[in-house]
């Protein structure tokens, strides 16, 4: 049914938004477990993306949904959000993390860093490190700009 609404709404966010809600609203009625709610949940709101601004009232709607019915599951909304956002900002960590390794190693192997080599970081930066490392350290400045340009 999630399926459904969401290819029948692609050029209607409202429409998925109205869809959305009441897909949620139907998960608490049903008496789901907790658990259950959480994962089908989950599962909509990967499904049903919505724009940000109407995100933001999705979510103010669910929250006022809960106080009516007195659940306060999805106030796991606000530590899904907060699992979302850690699970983001360590990623993001570990992505500003590799470059600076892998803008140290070229330093020290290389000296200045210029565009050319600049360009290719991006690339290196979505290697994990053992795939980038021996790169770094055994091909010359021609191989690496060679090997990531074309």
């Amino acid at each position: 049914m999630a399926h459904l609404r969401t290819l029948a709404t692609t050029q209607d966010p409202n429409g998925r938004l109205r869809w959305k809600l009441q897909l949620i609203r139907a998960l608490y009625e049903r008496n789901y477990s907790q658990q259950d709610i959480l994962e089908l949940f989950r599962l909509l709101d990967w499904m049903m993306r919505l724009p940000n601004e109407l995100e933001i009232q999705f979510r103010d709607e669910v929250r006022r949904f809960e106080e009516e019915k007195n659940m306060q599951y999805v106030t796991s909304i606000e530590r899904i959000g907060r699992e979302e956002g850690l699970l983001e900002g360590r990623q993001q960590g570990r992505q500003e993390e590799r470059e600076a390794v892998i803008f140290t190693l070229l330093k020290s192997r290389f000296g200045k860093i210029d565009g050319e080599l600049s360009k290719i970081v991006e690339q290196l930066v979505q290697m994990q490190p053992d795939e980038f490392t021996p790169l770094l350290l055994t091909l010359s400045r021609d191989e690496l700009i060679e090997r990531f340009t074309h």
